[in-house]
């Protein structure tokens, strides 16, 4: 079905020009624009006249929401509503109608119409009824009085118009009977005395089958259109910049709730899955769908199998994770032979934005020296550590919290004073662990259960690697060169207490240690010597 918003898209791709670069042209934002393509709204009549001027179309070919092969002849780039007005009150004066007249035949009301003459037409589809009911062109009445032509006052514009001149029609028709009947004879004569030449054979020669289309068209990448990754969000924008620093859409991004669901924009296969971060369980997505183009996913927090086929609107993930980066936006980007496209183009279903919840305010208590940090949960979602919480058998009776104990010590350290840790560097906001004071290969224990989730080899040093756990209430702890135990690997689970390598660090002066660093499940660096249990 043709429509307005096609038919604008059309044009604008014909000439060349971005959403942006229209948007900016008739200084409004590119959504407004997109919504007219998607004939989600239709722009008013003074910008849809600069817009034709753009585009180089005419106001009847929006009407009709095609391309014509007839001379174009564009609208005034500035419309004027009050010089319509005045052509609309002349014309009707010149039909003897008056204004509750005009009204009735156009189903609206003597004060719509008198609005309209006072200039306040608007649409494009008032201005096409008003052409039609005085038999003018919509470009007869933009342009103005002077081009309205002057027509006796005791005939209608509209019976003027449509009244026939019989003669000239029979004296044409006349003409081209002759013209088609003395063709048809010589076409006779010459075909009869080619074939008479040939032994009077007057079989027809065989014509070439046509070849076959091509059975799997690719179409201009204009008409592809793709439904929205989101159909739950606060905000939708765009950001970006071209290769010269000039502010450029290059992406759309959702300002969204936790756990929203994310969707394939179209059929398509997965090409690429890639972790963020390490293990925070985040993922970036592409998937190639037809036609060149690629849409890229970040992120969301279901991995997914490279090779997997997916099918327009399946979900593929959601945001669930995304507060893991501290973060609330989801991001897509579209390429199309391998460039990058504005998805603004191309995603055309986009809902309305959701209300945002308000605000919440969240009173957390005071943390006391001396007593273990733990995560206190809001109704709302929203974790912090400034609340202790109470512990049974190393428990925590609120979070499930579980007390860690010193990374380096001798196996009877567990109930060791605080005060008796030896500690070479401690941390603070510009250094990001701690350096425990240790002898050479002493035990190194694991701080709580946990898994195991990096073994990373030290450069030029064999044995030696950085160990990286993923303790099981969401804190991670990393391990600084140390010799491993020879019994674990990746992906396993190991519990609070058992060795899991030997210090083997050592400073210029010959002290040893270890570096220790301890991080929030948010991410966050954190001082251990906060969390550590070390009296009983």
């Amino acid at each position: 079905m043709k429509s307005l918003g096609n038919f604008l898209r059309y044009a604008r791709k014909r000439s060349g020009l971005t959403q942006e670069q229209i948007a900016e042209r008739l200084n409004i934002v590119t959504p407004v624009l997109s919504k007219w393509e998607n004939d989600k709204a239709v722009p008013p009549l003074d910008l849809l006249c600069k817009l034709c001027n753009i585009l180089n179309i005419s106001i009847e070919e929006c009407i009709n929401a095609e391309l014509s092969n007839e001379k174009r002849v564009l609208p005034p780039e500035n419309f004027q509503p009050e010089k319509l007005g005045e052509t609309l009150k002349t014309l009707r004066l010149k039909n003897g109608w008056s204004q509750a007249e005009v009204g009735k035949k156009l189903f609206v009301t003597s004060q719509t119409v008198s609005k309209w003459e006072a200039g306040g037409v608007s649409s494009l589809e008032v201005l096409g009824k008003l052409a039609e009911l005085f038999g003018m062109t919509p470009m007869e009445l933009l342009n103005g009085l002077e081009h309205v032509r002057d027509l006796p006052e005791k005939q209608t514009v509209a019976e003027q118009l449509k009244k026939p001149n019989r003669l000239k029609i029979k004296f044409t028709a006349v003409i081209l009977a002759v013209i088609i009947f003395l063709g048809a004879i010589a076409g006779l004569t010459v075909g009869l005395v080619l074939n008479l030449k040939d032994g009077g054979n007057f079989t027809q020669p065989v014509q070439p089958l046509p070849t076959d289309p091509d059975p799997d068209p690719k179409p201009d990448p204009v008409i592809c259109d793709f439904v929205s990754p989101i159909k739950e969000f606060y905000t939708v924008d765009q950001a970006g910049f071209d290769e010269l620093g000039r502010a450029r859409v290059r992406c759309m991004f959702f300002e969204v709730a936790e756990d929203t669901s994310v969707y394939a924009i179209s059929d398509g296969k997965i090409i690429s899955v890639t972790e963020v971060n390490g293990d925070r369980g985040i993922f970036i997505i592409q998937i190639e769908h037809s036609y060149g183009f690629i849409s890229e996913y970040f992120c969301i927090s279901e991995e997914l199998t490279v090779g997997q086929e997916v099918k327009m609107g399946q979900q593929i993930g959601t945001t669930g994770n995304l507060r893991k980066l501290d973060i609330n936006t989801f991001y897509i980007y579209l390429y199309y032979n391998g460039t990058k496209v504005n998805p603004f183009e191309y995603i055309t279903d986009l809902p309305e934005p959701i209300e945002r919840p308000p605000e919440h305010i969240h009173e957390w208590g005071e943390w006391q020296s001396n007593e273990l940090l733990h995560w206190q949960e809001c109704s709302c979602g929203e974790k912090s550590t400034q609340s202790p919480h109470t512990t049974i058998d190393n428990q925590c009776t609120v979070c499930g919290y579980e007390d860690i104990i010193p990374p380096v010590a001798d196996d009877s350290f567990y109930g060791t004073p605080l005060s008796e840790i030896n500690i070479l560097c401690a941390w603070d906001e510009n250094y990001n662990g701690v350096d425990f004071i240790a002898k050479r290969n002493e035990k190194v224990f694991a701080i709580s259960n946990g898994k195991i989730t990096e073994l990373k080899p030290e450069d030029n040093n064999g044995d030696v690697y950085t160990v990286a756990v993923k303790l099981n209430d969401g804190y991670k702890c990393i391990y600084h060169n140390i010799i491993i135990s020879g019994w674990i690997g990746e992906g396993m689970e190991i519990e609070k207490g058992e060795v899991i390598g030997y210090v083997t660090a050592e400073t210029d002066n010959g002290t040893y240690f270890l570096h220790f660093e301890l991080y929030d499940p948010k991410g966050v660096n954190v001082d251990p010597m906060k969390y550590i249990k070390t009296e009983t």
